[in-house]
């Protein structure tokens, strides 16, 4: 089942990323299925937030994939402060909406229910920052950026969510 999952991770990581930005450049022009995700860049890697709508873990992961990423992988404490020091640097109304609310990763235990994995990287979670781990039935990570701590949740809970696209394949 390993080998499974892992040379379809692979087989998708074949697919050629697009190039380009997130978000279109009009947004009166942007076609109504575009999502919606302010963007930016941390070591050569592009990273999006989408806080148009909340939606659940899955819903989070194909509106990822319709921008040529996927939901991000926390696999550094470094990259996790990057990631915070931004969004709490943001100069707008955003903040205090996405500060109290958990923001979806690809971090998930859908394959085995003891382990977590990150979706985006196939590879599992050594670096993590929860508060409190619970062990519970609980399915996929999410991060607060107001407290800094992960939590985990439902899939089918409704939370915003980060999208990550590689500068370079991962397979």
């Amino acid at each position: 089942m390993k080998f499974f999952v892992v040379g379809i991770f692979c087989l998708l990581c074949t697919v050629v990323w697009a190039e380009g930005d997130v978000t279109p450049a009009n947004e009166e022009d942007a076609d109504p299925e575009v999502v919606s995700i302010k963007i930016f860049t941390y070591e050569d890697d592009t990273y999006g937030i989408g806080l148009y709508e909340k939606v659940n873990w899955h819903q989070a992961e194909l509106l990822c994939a319709s921008q040529s990423s996927t939901l991000v992988s926390l696999t550094s404490e470094i990259l996790y402060n990057g990631i915070l020091e931004w969004i709490r640097s943001m100069a707008n109304d955003d903040l205090p909406t996405i500060a109290e609310d958990p923001i979806w990763t690809s971090g998930n235990n859908l394959g085995d229910g003891s382990l977590y994995y990150w979706q985006g990287t196939g590879g599992p979670v050594y670096y993590n920052n929860f508060r409190n781990k619970s062990y519970s039935h609980s399915a996929c990570i999410g991060f607060n950026a107001g407290t800094g701590y992960w939590t985990e949740h439902e899939c089918r809970e409704s939370h915003y969510f980060m999208c990550q696209k590689y500068s370079k394949q991962i397979c």
